[in-house]
């Protein structure tokens, strides 16, 4: 009786230890998909800033244009 006690309990840890490295390797493919979102979004926030400030330029010159026409 006391053998199979341990049959079950040895089967458990297998199963545990199986578990653990199937989650390791998750937490690690997790861990690169979130280091590329990362960067992805460190990309766009440039994207981002770079056409706010092209925008900025242009409404600037556009003001510019109207005022001088206002003259006119």
């Amino acid at each position: 009786m006391d053998f199979d006690r341990f049959k079950v309990l040895e089967e458990k840890i297998d199963l545990l230890v199986k578990r653990c490295s199937e989650l390791k390797d998750e937490n690690l493919r997790l861990s690169q998909t979130l280091a590329q979102k990362d960067l992805e979004v460190r990309e766009l926030r440039k994207e981002i800033e770079r056409i706010t400030s092209g925008r900025e330029e242009a409404d600037s010159r556009i003001e510019d244009l109207l005022k001088k026409m206002e003259m006119v």
